[in-house]
């Protein structure tokens, strides 16, 4: 189930009073490095902010669905799934622990994209949830969908994001030239 079922998992283990006794709880999994900054700055930085749940970068999203899966018939913009925190309030919510008893089964990276990563935060943001990411990357719509993978020099140098992608040394090579030419993890390894 990848990381989204060890999630579901992890949460089904402690059980919902030992989840809910938490002040903030982290899902966060292998695919990222670091951190290459201390995370007392960032965490101090987002306790100051009035939201349900948070992560460290977004994914841009997509205007269609290159999975022909994603409920929404496109890719919204997202917390990557990577790290996310969620707030006691959100923890105790009904739609919070119905999401997860409801979540089908993950076959696949597809799945784990299409059943959660891509709709977690459109589904709890039209929920009336709020949230927000660590690292600003707005103005960076227009150049990438992904600047986590594409741009990460320039997260970390410039916006002190404290992870990388795993993913930038050994991405399958079709991927990777689709949108770059591979100079992303040639000034990141320099970096």
């Amino acid at each position: 189930g990848l990381d989204v079922w060890a999630y579901k998992e992890g949460m089904e283990h402690i059980g919902w009073d030992g989840v809910t006794s938490f002040d903030e709880f982290i899902m966060m999994n292998h695919t990222n490095y670091g951190p290459v900054y201390s995370t007392t700055e960032m965490f101090a930085e987002m306790d100051k902010r009035d939201v349900h749940f948070w992560g460290i970068t977004k994914h841009n999203g997509h205007k269609d669905d290159p999975y022909n899966m994603c409920e929404y018939g496109y890719i919204p913009p997202h917390i990557q799934s990577s790290f996310i925190a969620v707030r006691k309030s959100m923890l105790l919510s009904k739609d919070f622990q119905e999401y997860w008893a409801d979540m089908p089964m993950i076959q696949s990276y597809v799945d784990s994209i299409c059943r959660h990563e891509a709709i977690f935060t459109e589904k709890f943001t039209r929920k009336g949830y709020r949230s927000d990411v660590y690292v600003n990357t707005d103005d960076l719509k227009e150049i990438c969908d992904y600047p986590l993978m594409m741009m990460p020099v320039e997260l970390i140098k410039n916006r002190r994001c404290p992870v990388f992608k795993r993913k930038s040394f050994f991405n399958v090579y079709e991927e990777l030239m689709d949108f770059t030419c591979g100079q992303a993890t040639c000034e990141l390894y320099e970096y």
